[in-house]
């Protein structure tokens, strides 16, 4: 029996043991009180793994430790400031990933003001605990009594993967859905309904994702609306409005930006999430590895709506057959070929199907509604359901734990001796993903050209793609996971790996990288600096073995590695010659940055005005910091200057004053021409923003 399928037998096996002893010693939630104490239990059993065993706990190592929680406090750190050198090469910090841009963030606001431990710790209570209550008191809101409420939040808190998991970027998410459903319909027309719905929306949009979890959001409060009678979408229209305003007053800086870089990225020229995307998509949705909820309360609550209520059968099938097909149908809209819609192409609308995991619970508390002689089997058999279900989460998280450690990996980064990266000026550095994220290294201020975020710049994209990691089918730079976490390269198997057999190091020695950092101990590198022992627990021993040191390495996570590569190109360098690469497909065009960019040749994707590649050209000195580099340049003749930067047009160069204009080489990098004599090369990195705008400042 593989992994996922012991998974779902454990699952109903745990639903069914749970069921008896419930039938044989009844126990359900009667009153208010039990209500909230339950629900407290309840909540904390949930999470308590994230965050229970301080820094060693869970958190969800690849999502939120991996990636969200370090570029938070990426973010954070730069606040105020357009451009990351850190992020992957560099990047945008407002178009770096989808929750960086926004005017308010509930996730840094913790990071802010609380040390990492306790912020975690709030965050999963507090987004477990919305999950729980809000769709308790929206169950409520329509006259179901407590034990079918309190069961059916239950059920909803280990409904899917992204409701207590990654919760770090998808924020209150997918979990706040049924809070806003009950203060958008469940409170219509009651006292004091538009203060609920301005701060159920405000708190909304100061922690989701408006890409993912607001694309289900927004239909849910009209959808929720339908599911009362015909009148009630449109009752429920106002409502949704409020949301979205609130979504679009915190995060129209960040729309702006992402907006502005999506036509030099992947997903903006020529990437789609149509077809085969969309059936893989509604196949996950259907499967119980995504969905635990899902399918078994709908087919549930039609059964219900079917012996009680058939009018209402139709508002309730009607809604959540919108809910689930409308991502499906619109995913295959070819939004490029409408003007000024563009940009949907690179949104998975798929995102809208989530819908439906929300409105699942409701229809079974409409089916319910206003019967005090609710079937004991019933409540009886949802508590037993959400047992298993938990039992599920339970049992897939601890195999995660064990294999991928906790949040101490984050304080591997903190020991780690950066003295020796920054020996020769600004260098980057790759990471082997095992036990390590390159976005930890950013809150270090560690300069990585890897990472996972976004908006991959389309140039970056195809230097990975075809030249870094061309032996590769199975990579997918659609969502800018860059990294070497590929099929072909299996990090638990090996006492040590030769990464020249899976990646071109010579274009990695282009790009700025100086450096390569590793849990794993690597073959034909130099190694600077790091312990010099084993690897660490390997596939390869026995079981017992091999758990005890998963074990052992949640408390005690490898220590960093780091190996030089040596002969690597500045950050900023004179270029000895340029090559016309402007016709060239990208294969070619990679062949001639393979074979010339190491002797300074550069692959320029146009003429460069006023170009003489001269080998007097000097760099007397480089800064960076803020939005900005500044070069010192000596020539007797003039030359280029190569910034080992990627390009994008929101970069502007002054020598001495007057503007120059930048022409992108290498693919990952952008040139200006120097003249003679010396002079000091300004490059400052301003995209527009609506604020400016505004004040007619750009």
């Amino acid at each position: 029996m593989d992994y996922l399928s012991s998974l779902i037998a454990l699952r109903w096996t745990v639903t069914a043991l749970a069921l008896m002893v419930l039938w044989w010693r009844p126990w359900l939630p009667q009153s208010r009180k039990t209500v909230i104490l339950f629900g407290l239990c309840w909540v904390i059993a949930a999470t308590i793994e994230f965050w229970g065993m301080g820094l060693w706990s869970y958190s969800d190592v690849p999502v939120n430790i991996g990636t969200a929680i370090p570029t938070h406090l990426h973010a954070a750190a730069l606040a105020g400031q357009q451009f990351s050198f850190a992020a992957a090469g560099g990047n945008d910090v407002d178009g770096l990933i989808a929750f960086t841009g926004q005017y308010v963030s509930l996730e840094r606001l913790l990071l802010w003001f609380l040390p990492l431990w306790p912020a975690v710790i709030v965050h999963k209570l507090l987004v477990s605990g919305i999950a729980f209550f809000g769709t308790y008191r929206m169950a409520r809101c329509v006259g179901t009594n407590r034990q079918i409420a309190a069961t059916l939040a239950a059920s909803f808190v280990f409904g899917h993967e992204f409701i207590i998991g990654p919760t770090w970027s998808h924020g209150l998410g997918y979990a706040g859905i049924p809070l806003l459903i009950w203060a958008a319909v469940g409170r219509l027309g009651r006292r004091h309904y538009w203060p609920g719905i301005l701060g159920a929306s405000l708190l909304y949009s100061a922690s989701c994702l408006p890409t993912h979890a607001g694309l289900a959001a927004l239909p849910a409060i009209p959808l929720a609306g339908l599911m009362m009678g015909r009148r009630g979408m449109l009752r429920a229209l106002p409502a949704m409005l409020v949301l979205l305003a609130a979504i679009a007053l915190n995060w129209h800086e960040s729309f702006f930006a992402k907006a502005l870089i999506a036509p030099y990225t992947l997903r903006g020229t020529g990437y789609s999430w149509a077809t085969g995307d969309t059936v893989k998509m509604l196949w996950n949705i259907a499967l119980n590895n995504t969905s635990l909820i899902l399918w078994p309360l709908t087919a549930l609550a039609l059964l219900l709506s079917w012996t009680r209520n058939r009018q209402r059968l139709l508002w309730v099938a009607l809604a959540l057959a919108l809910s689930l097909c409308s991502g499906a149908v619109l995913v295959e809209v070819p939004w490029r070929s409408i003007p000024g819609l563009a940009l949907l192409a690179g949104l998975n609308l798929n995102n809208i199907n989530f819908t439906a995991i929300a409105l699942a619970p409701l229809a079974i508390a409409l089916a319910c509604a206003n019967r005090d002689a609710t079937p004991r089997w019933l409540a009886l058999g949802l508590m037993a359901f959400a047992v298993g279900n938990m039992a599920y989460y339970k049992a897939a998280y601890a195999s995660v734990l064990l294999s991928e450690g906790g949040m101490a990996g984050l304080s591997t980064v903190e020991r780690l001796d950066t003295s020796v990266l920054r020996q020769d000026g600004p260098v980057r550095v790759v990471v082997v993903p095992y036990r390590l994220s390159p976005n930890m290294l950013w809150p270090a201020g560690i300069e990585t050209l890897d990472g996972y975020y976004n908006l991959v710049l389309s140039a970056v994209a195809q230097y990975w793609d075809k030249g870094l990691l061309p032996d590769d089918p199975s990579k997918d730079l659609s969502s800018g996971f860059i990294t070497f976490g590929q099929s072909a390269f299996d990090l638990k198997c090996c006492q040590s790996y030769d990464l020249g057999k899976y990646v071109d190091l010579d274009l990695l020695r282009a790009a700025n990288v100086g450096f390569v950092l590793s849990t794993l101990p690597l073959e034909g590198l130099e190694q600077v600096s790091g312990p010099q022992g084993p690897a660490p627990t390997r596939r390869s021993q026995p079981l017992p073995q091999r758990i005890k040191g998963y074990f052992n390495e949640i408390f005690s996570p490898p220590e960093i590695r780091v190996y030089r590569l040596g002969r690597h190109l500045p950050r900023v360098y004179a270029a000895n010659g340029v090559i016309d690469g402007s016709a060239l497909s990208v294969t070619d065009k990679i062949a001639a940055i393979r074979s010339n960019a190491l002797h300074r040749i550069v692959v320029a994707d146009g003429p460069i005005p006023a170009a003489r590649p001269q080998t007097d050209l000097m760099i007397t000195g480089v800064a960076q910091g803020g939005d900005r580099v500044t070069i010192g340049t000596s020539s007797a003749t003039g030359g280029i200057a190569v910034i080992n930067i990627p390009w994008t047009p929101f970069w502007t160069a002054h020598i001495d004053g007057r503007a120059s204009e930048i022409v992108p080489v290498n693919m990952v990098q952008m040139a200006v021409a120097v003249p003679p004599g010396t002079a000091t090369v300004h490059l400052e990195y301003r995209r527009p923003t609506i604020h400016r705008r505004l004040m007619r400042k750009d």
